[in-house]
C-alpha cells in the first residue's frame, strides 16, 4: 500500500469519527457543565451533566424535568432550571408581579397563566436565582434539552 493511499484511507476513517460525533453531540445529547448556586441543591457549579436533545426535537417535557435553555434575556447565555409548569397550566406567585400575571384581588398572589408554546422555569435554590419569576414565562423554542444524568463528580453520580 503506498504512502498516499495509507494516509487517505486513515483521513477517511478520521472524517467519519468526526461527522459522526459531530451528529451524535448535535442532535442526540450534549454535556453541559454547570455554573452558578440557582440549582443547589440538585446540582452544584462544575457539575457535569448529559443532556437529551431529543426531548426538545419531540417535546416531550414534563413538569419537574430539569432542562438546559438560552437565556431570555442573553441569548448568548444558558440556563438550568426545572421546568414547573407547561401550557395551560397556571401558575401562583407570592413576589413582584410580572408582565403575565393577573391581580386576583390579593395584593400577595399573581395568577399566571401558561400561554400555548411558553413554559415557566424556576432554579430549586429559589432564593439564590434568577429565573420565571423575574422575567416571566418563556417560549419553549428556547429549551434546548432535558437534564438525563451528572457524570462529574463520579461520587454523586445521578439520573434525573
Amino acid at each position: 500500500m503506498s504512502f498516499v493511499s495509507r494516509i487517505s484511507s486513515k483521513f477517511g476513517i478520521i472524517t467519519c469519527i468526526g461527522c459522526t460525533l459531530h451528529c451524535f453531540f448535535e442532535y442526540i445529547c450534549d454535556f453541559v457543565v454547570c455554573s452558578g448556586e440557582s440549582m443547589q441543591p440538585t446540582l452544584y457549579s462544575n457539575n457535569i451533566l448529559i443532556c437529551s436533545k431529543i426531548a426538545q426535537r419531540k417535546n416531550t417535557f414534563e413538569r419537574n424535568d430539569i432542562v438546559v435553555a438560552i437565556h431570555p434575556n442573553q441569548p448568548k447565555s444558558l440556563i438550568c432550571k426545572r421546568m414547573i409548569a407547561l401550557p395551560g397550566d397556571i401558575v401562583l406567585m407570592n413576589s413582584t408581579k410580572t408582565e403575565d400575571s393577573e391581580n386576583t384581588g390579593s395584593s400577595d398572589v399573581q395568577k399566571i397563566y401558561i400561554k400555548p408554546g411558553s413554559c415557566w422555569l424556576e432554579g430549586d435554590n429559589r432564593a439564590n436565582s434568577t429565573d420565571s419569576r423575574n422575567y416571566g414565562q418563556i417560549p419553549i423554542g428556547l429549551i434546548k434539552s432535558k437534564v438525563l444524568v451528572r457524570v462529574w463528580p463520579l461520587s454523586e453520580f445521578k439520573f434525573f
